[in-house]
């Protein structure tokens, strides 16, 4: 019995170690399943966690780019399916950007939207609530946004016509049928990707440090551009293929 006692106290040992290792992650697992129970049966007014107020808009993109906790809400905290339009057009009056795409506002519909919240398992003051909106206008244009429930600001966008192979040259269908030849050239020349980084960097307020092509394929180009607010910074994507354009 005396022999078996250092294996017992060895293997004991190694069951401490184990226990002491995973439990960390053993009972953060179990505080997400908590959270993610109580976030399914109520609504974003009824959070009981913390405002995130204090997060930068830096902190909100890398928030929303990182996979985090995921749970649908059936609205948000701060907008509604009712004052969100309101909120999608002033912010894209300040974006400015209908300036250089073929979409047609008057003609666009909303085809679907959903609320997502995000939340740090590891520090769930962390917390983020997004809309993703669809709109597609008389002409197959489909524009996607996501935005920021608190601040209402777009931080990703999506442009595209359905009709195309690849979401390929998203507004030629809207050239063609508005435009001659030599004005449809014209238009697909617009789509300067470094311009639409800097106006995409204005509107957020920020300075852009860095811009560069990141590498192409035939007529998909991805380019990334680096954004700061004078303590933290962010690499955003923008790829154009066409007039398509996904800012992400």
């Amino acid at each position: 019995m005396k022999r078996m006692l250092p294996v017992i106290a060895a293997a004991a040992t190694a069951a401490l170690l184990v226990l002491f290792f995973f439990m960390p992650r053993f009972i953060s697992q179990i505080q997400d399943m908590s959270i993610i129970g109580k976030m399914e049966t109520s609504e974003a007014q009824n959070l009981r966690l913390e405002d995130s107020s204090d997060m930068s808009l830096i902190e909100r993109m890398a928030m929303y780019a990182y996979n985090y906790n995921i749970i649908e809400l059936q609205t948000g905290r701060y907008l509604t399916s009712e004052t969100v339009e309101d909120t999608v057009i002033r912010e894209l009056q300040k974006l400015k950007l209908s300036s250089l795409i073929g979409f047609d506002y008057g003609s666009s519909y909303m085809s679907y939207s959903t609320v997502q919240f995000k939340v740090d398992s590891t520090d769930p003051e962390k917390n983020l609530i997004t809309w993703y909106i669809n709109y597609i206008d008389a002409y197959d244009n489909v524009l996607t946004l996501v935005l920021d429930d608190e601040t209402g600001v777009i931080l990703c966008m999506q442009y595209y016509n359905m009709n195309y192979d690849n979401y390929s040259y998203g507004a030629t269908n809207y050239a063609q049928t508005l435009f001659s030849s030599e004005q449809r050239n014209s238009l697909q020349s617009t789509l300067d990707p470094e311009l639409i980084a800097q106006m995409f960097t204005e509107y957020w307020g920020l300075s852009m440090e860095t811009f560069e092509l990141a590498w192409h394929s035939g007529n998909y180009y991805e380019y990334t551009f680096e954004v700061s607010d004078g303590e933290d910074s962010y690499f955003v994507r923008i790829a154009i293929e066409g007039n398509s354009i996904f800012l992400y």
